[in-house]
């Protein structure tokens, strides 16, 4: 039985809204929420995943592990699809787009757990896998009831009850929900045509909009339509859901693609199928179980804090409660080309939904252009990171925690009004980058700090940097031609 049988705290929202606000304002409001909670747990995942590991691990341990990181890395893929779809829906709506998250620990309404950046636990497992579960707890344990396998026994009997004490604070103080939630909320309004006009969705948003095209590299499609068969999925790979809406039924189906892949609200999937997020999370915990009841003391990950911080977004002197400072410089100097990268990530992924792509797709175009440069800034991102959970957080050598990549938010994501501005704006974060791999490079007791390949890997990004000043010196050379006007 769960630990408050009969009382479990009521997770659902009622369909209210704000007397202030149309229906149509209230549902961009909570597709932003969508949004940045998408955004959020990703690169908490992100930060997850990247913490598993070390030399503390024995060889088989290290395989293991090896398979969780993967498993969560998947995870965090097809977040980026659902945020890209979230970005879709707002485009329908005429609402604005939005590639925020908060920038430090915090908690909100809507939000399943307080947001941080931590190493993997049996804790912060029991967060995800509420984040990601379908219903209430009753519904949850009900579910799971009929089951006979070990795996349901244990995780209605240990787990569930060990989610549910975990998650008791959040739901009672701050509205705690599971993301799928939001999701049923918006889903209904939507619904509705006495809510949301048929006048209300912009058709011709479309040729704007993220697609499969954009983004489906190394990844399977959905290739399921609204009206359509699914079929057979590879249950290992990611499956990145990225649903263009011109229409609500396409709109109704792309929020019930996103909420299903999290949750899976049936649990009983054929064996050809892929695992919900809830699934495979509920799957690492019942892992991390076996492993910490053989050895109390054990721990997938590396001696990475919590919510580490450059410093740059606060005073250094006092750091927001629960941040980690990273004291080491050299680690600083790294962390702070991740974070670089990661602003420009986001205001490349911004940038896409004012280019409209062509007609023809095998012309070349600058969304195309921008489109090949988030995919090298998300191979930016992971090789940093890995490079992060090596490097020290202080400068102490007898201190053995490392630093982590701090993913830290820009100070705005908007773009400029006129588009050269935009350009200028990329150009201005290139020569950031070079100028701070410059710096690193020129320290030879900071490359000796580093790993083995962090030398090799800084001379490679700084002359990819070059080649990207040249190549934006052209576009805006380009505009400046024809009046502000791309080509």
């Amino acid at each position: 039985m769960l630990i408050s049988a009969g009382a479990a705290p009521k997770i659902r929202p009622e369909l209210t809204k704000p007397d202030d606000m149309t229906w149509r304002d209230f549902t961009i409001r909570l597709l932003h929420i969508g949004a940045e909670l998408e955004h959020g747990l990703m690169v908490q995942y992100l930060y997850a995943a990247y913490s598993l590991g070390g030399d503390h691990l024995s060889e088989a341990d290290q395989e293991e592990v090896r398979e969780w990181q993967d498993l969560i890395l998947t995870v965090a893929r097809e977040e980026m699809g659902h945020l890209l779809t979230v970005q879709n829906i707002l485009c329908l709506l005429g609402g604005p787009i939005t590639f925020e998250r908060e920038n430090l620990p915090w908690d909100g309404p809507f939000y399943p757990f307080p947001f941080q950046f931590e190493p993997l636990s049996r804790a912060s497992l029991g967060a995800y896998v509420f984040a990601e579960m379908p219903g209430n707890f009753e519904t949850l344990e009900k579910l799971y009831q009929s089951g006979t396998t070990e795996f349901d026994r244990l995780f209605r009997e240990k787990d569930l009850p060990f989610i549910e004490e975990l998650a008791r604070e959040w739901v009672t103080r701050g509205g705690a929900m599971p993301v799928g939630e939001v999701y049923h909320l918006i889903h209904d309004i939507l619904a509705d045509p006495t809510k949301i006009a048929d006048a209300d969705f912009r058709g011709d948003s479309y040729p704007m909009q993220a697609s499969w095209d954009d983004w489906g590299r190394g990844y399977h499609p959905r290739p399921d339509s609204p009206s359509g068969e699914p079929a057979k999925l590879d249950p290992n790979k990611a499956n990145v859901i990225i649903e263009r809406v011109a229409t609500r039924t396409q709109a109704l189906y792309a929020i019930r693609e996103i909420s299903g892949q999290g949750e899976n609200p049936d649990l009983r999937r054929p064996a050809n199928e892929e695992p919900s997020h809830f699934e495979r999370f509920v799957g690492v915990l019942e892992a991390f179980d076996k492993k910490v009841e053989a050895c109390p003391d054990w721990s997938p990950s590396r001696l990475v804090p919590c919510n580490p911080t450059t410093g740059e977004v606060s005073d250094p002197l006092h750091l927001p409660t629960g941040t980690t400072l990273i004291a080491n410089p050299v680690s600083a100097k790294w962390a702070n080309l991740l974070n670089c990268r990661y602003r420009m990530l986001l205001t490349y992924l911004s940038h896409t939904y004012r280019i409209a792509r062509l007609v023809d797709p095998d012309e070349p175009n600058l969304r195309g252009a921008v489109m090949h440069r988030i995919f090298g800034e998300m191979y930016h991102l992971k090789a940093l990171s890995g490079i992060l959970v090596r490097l020290p957080l202080t400068e102490d050598p007898e201190d053995p925690r490392r630093a982590g990549p701090p993913f830290e938010m820009p100070y705005t994501l908007a773009l400029p009004p006129d588009e050269i501005d935009c350009w200028r704006l990329h150009q201005d974060l290139v020569r950031t980058s070079e100028l701070i791999c410059g710096a690193l490079l020129g320290d030879r007791e900071a490359l000796e700090m580093g790993p083995p390949e962090g030398e090799a890997y800084l001379r490679t990004l700084r002359n990819h940097d070059q080649q990207a000043i040249a190549w934006l010196d052209t576009v805006i050379a380009g505009l400046i031609a024809n009046g502000g006007r791309h080509s």
